[in-house]
């Protein structure tokens, strides 16, 4: 936590503070319903995307654009206003539509043209996020995180607005100093925290918890470890790492057995010791029960529903995706879905084929309150556990 003033500068790290009081309790009645009729075309578009990263991915049993090895006529994908899935391409659409038809249905896609491929938008973010590591200019200390915009086929950058303000630098001095790539867009702003009374908290997805060294964070999810013991995960970032005790409303719930933070991962599991607190898949707020299956990907513009502690339940898309912050957290997404101090290591999750698929638990928040989300494939792979299924 020493160093919060400084990230407060640069991305927000949501640890979480208070959220309001949910009277909901679990039941296994509660039916998983779409929650709105544009739901079978995201399912659709959310099935086409997938079947391009496996057929892309080098690494299959871990499907996700980290993986994937992409064409060079691959501009991009995401998900329009109308929910129809939007591949972009560089040069013929014939001839990547005859490739593409090997493996999907191209007739439920919308092609279009763009002049940037993937692997080129990649290539130029690497290499921007490299800098804003290791870079000392004044420049690089504005940019909070990089990631690519794939509607524009553009990089994006995120940028604190009050240090911009009082640099005096405008958009265009930025992009001046960092890069000289042709399309790139600047998201700044200045977030707001918006600070509540703790309510009960009973360690449901977004619900608040306390940590033996003074930190507040949000719930995740619950998972097992490799011995079938159930815990939940949440940011480490926010202050819990191995060794650190955990409570729920000032009853004692368990420690943290293990945790990273760094790569593509922030997260910590904490194992439960006080059986008196049940495990829960039921988020309140959206009032939807997560299945125990989770993704490592999530096409942009696809409808994301998240809670932390401080915000409760939102509802947004997928804006971002590939993002690298500023504190060595890499390839995360970033969602509309509102999110301030007080919300890392709330739930996020989508909804598809029936199911709503857990997505990650958020991390950060732009200088804007977007929410930056970690993937739950690579927390589940680094951390060993598996999303608790209540039937078992």
């Amino acid at each position: 936590m020493k160093n919060i003033i400084r990230f407060l500068l640069v991305i927000i790290l949501v640890f979480s503070l208070s959220v309001q009081s949910f009277a909901v309790s679990e039941s296994a009645d509660i039916a998983v319903s779409a929650p709105a009729d544009y739901s079978e075309k995201e399912s659709r578009a959310f099935n086409t995307y997938m079947a391009l990263l496996t057929e892309w991915s080098e690494e299959k049993d871990n499907i996700s654009e980290l993986t994937a090895a992409f064409p060079d006529y691959y501009g991009g994908s995401y998900i329009n206003e109308n929910h129809d899935f939007v591949i972009q391409i560089v040069g013929s659409i014939d001839d990547a539509i005859s490739d593409l038809k090997r493996f999907i249905d191209t007739d439920s896609v919308i092609f279009e043209e763009v002049k940037y491929s993937y692997n080129t938008l990649l290539e130029e973010k690497n290499r921007i996020s490299g800098e804003m590591m290791t870079s000392k200019t004044k420049t690089s200390e504005l940019i909070t995180a990089v990631g690519i915009a794939g509607k524009e086929n553009s990089i994006i950058l995120y940028a604190d607005g009050n240090k911009m303000n009082s640099y005096n630098s405008s958009k265009s001095n930025v992009l001046d100093e960092i890069t000289d790539f042709e399309n790139v867009i600047i998201d700044s702003g200045s977030a707001e925290t918006k600070l509540n009374n703790l309510g009960p908290s009973k360690a449901y997805p977004g619900d608040y918890g306390s940590s033996s060294n003074n930190n507040l964070f949000s719930v995740g999810f619950w998972c097992t470890d490799i011995f079938g013991r159930p815990g939940i995960i949440t940011s480490s970032y926010a202050g819990v790492y191995t060794n650190v005790s955990v409570g729920f409303s000032g009853a004692y719930f368990g420690t943290c057995s293990d945790y990273q933070c760094g790569g593509y991962v922030d997260a910590a599991f904490v194992l439960r010791e006080n059986i008196s607190i049940s495990p829960t898949t039921l988020v309140p707020g959206h009032n939807i029960v997560l299945s125990n299956q989770a993704i490592n990907a999530a096409p942009i513009g696809m409808t994301i529903y998240t809670r932390g502690c401080a915000s409760g339940a939102r509802t947004g898309v997928v804006e971002a995706a590939n993002v690298d912050t500023n504190y060595g957290v890499y390839g995360t997404f970033i969602a509309s879905n509102y999110c301030q101090y007080g919300d890392s290591g709330g739930i996020a999750t989508i909804y598809a084929n029936d199911k709503y698929y857990i997505a990650g638990i958020i991390t950060s928040a732009t200088t804007n309150n977007k929410a930056g989300i970690v993937r739950a494939g690579e927390i589940l792979s680094a951390l060993k556990v598996t999303p608790y299924d209540p039937v078992i």
